[in-house]
C-alpha cells in the first residue's frame, strides 16, 4: 500500500526513551539475544504526527499493515497510512496508558472482539502445539528452572487437556499495560502494531494478560466470544496457556530476565488454580 505524501519537511525522534534503547542493546551485548529487529519512530510533519515502525523485512512490514487492513473495522488499532517496502506508517493515538483494575473490563472486551474475528480450526497435529511444548520443558529442565519429573507431568496433563483442534486466528501477543491507549471515548486501543500477528493459536496474549497483570480468570473472555458467535476457545485454552508459559518462560532465560520466570504457574495450572489464587473450570479430557 502506497499514498503520495502530502509533505516534505519530516521531523523524526526515536518512540522509546535513549535509556530503553540503550538498556536493549546492552542486553545484546551480554549475550542476551533476542534483539528487537525493528525500529520505532515518531513523525512530525507540520503539526501531523504519526509512527513509523522499521521492519527487518518487507514481508514482516507487508504482514502488519495486511493485518491492520483486515482488523480497521474493530477500531482497536492504530489505522494503517501507508506502508512503503519494509516501512509502516500509521496514525498516532493520543490518550493515557490502560491502567490494572481500572481499565480491565476495557481490556478484556478488546480480547473479546478481536477472538471473533476470521478464526479457523486446524488439528491438534497440525498445530505443532505439543511437540514444542517438549521442547521448551525440555529447555527449562537443561537450564535447571525446572526438575524432570514435574516437566514429564506437564506433558501428561497438556495431552489428556488437550482438543483435537484448535481454533487459530488474530492475537496480540503482547498486552502488557504500555502497549494500551485509553481513546477518548474510553476505547483501548493496542499502540505495538508489531504484537499483532495473524495465524495464531487462540488465547496466547490473553495467558500472557494474566501472567503479567490481568486479575480476572480467562473464563469471562472465553463466555464472551462463545456468546457474540464466536470459536469455543474453553476446550483449548488449557493447552494454549500452558504452551505459552513454557515459550516464554524459555524466552526470559534466553533474554537473561529471570524475574519474569514464575515457574509456580506451572503448579497453578496443573491444580486447575488460576494465577491470582481462584479456582477455575477446567475442559474436560
Amino acid at each position: 500500500m502506497r499514498q503520495n505524501r502530502m509533505f516534505k519537511r519530516e521531523k523524526f525522534r526515536p518512540a522509546n526513551s535513549w535509556w530503553q534503547r540503550w538498556r536493549r542493546y546492552w542486553r545484546a551485548w551480554r549475550g542476551a539475544g533476542e534483539l528487537k529487529r525493528h525500529r520505532v519512530e515518531l513523525v512530525e510533519v507540520n503539526g501531523f504526527r504519526c509512527k513509523r515502525v522499521l521492519f527487518d523485512s518487507e514481508p514482516a512490514a507487508r504482514q502488519v499493515a495486511g493485518s491492520l487492513t483486515t482488523l480497521e473495522p474493530l477500531e482497536r488499532f492504530p489505522k494503517l497510512i501507508e506502508r512503503l517496502g519494509k516501512e509502516v506508517r500509521v496514525e498516532y493515538v493520543p490518550g493515557p496508558l490502560a491502567r490494572p483494575v481500572r481499565d480491565e473490563r476495557e481490556l478484556l472486551d478488546f480480547f473479546s472482539e478481536l477472538y471473533c474475528t476470521q478464526a479457523c480450526l486446524i488439528g491438534l497435529a497440525e498445530s505443532g502445539l505439543l511437540p514444542r511444548l517438549a521442547e521448551d520443558l525440555a529447555f527449562l529442565v537443561q537450564h535447571g528452572r525446572l526438575d524432570f519429573t514435574a516437566s514429564e507431568r506437564l506433558l501428561v496433563a497438556a495431552r489428556s487437556r488437550a482438543p483435537e483442534a484448535l481454533w487459530m486466528g488474530y492475537d496480540y501477543i503482547d498486552p502488557v499495560l504500555k502497549n494500551f491507549v485509553l481513546r477518548s471515548d474510553g476505547r483501548a486501543i493496542g499502540i505495538d502494531i508489531e504484537a499483532l500477528l495473524p495465524n495464531q493459536p487462540l488465547g496466547v496474549g490473553l495467558a500472557k494478560a494474566r501472567l503479567r497483570w490481568l486479575r480476572p480468570g480467562p473464563n469471562r473472555v472465553l463466555d464472551a466470544v462463545a456468546s457474540a458467535g464466536g470459536p469455543k476457545l474453553a476446550d483449548q485454552y488449557s493447552l494454549v496457556e500452558v504452551c505459552f508459559l513454557a515459550g516464554y518462560f524459555r524466552q526470559k532465560i534466553i533474554q537473561r530476565k529471570p524475574r519474569h520466570i514464575r515457574i509456580q504457574s506451572f503448579k497453578s495450572w496443573l491444580e486447575g488454580v488460576d494465577i491470582d489464587g481462584t479456582r477455575v473450570s477446567r475442559p474436560r479430557g
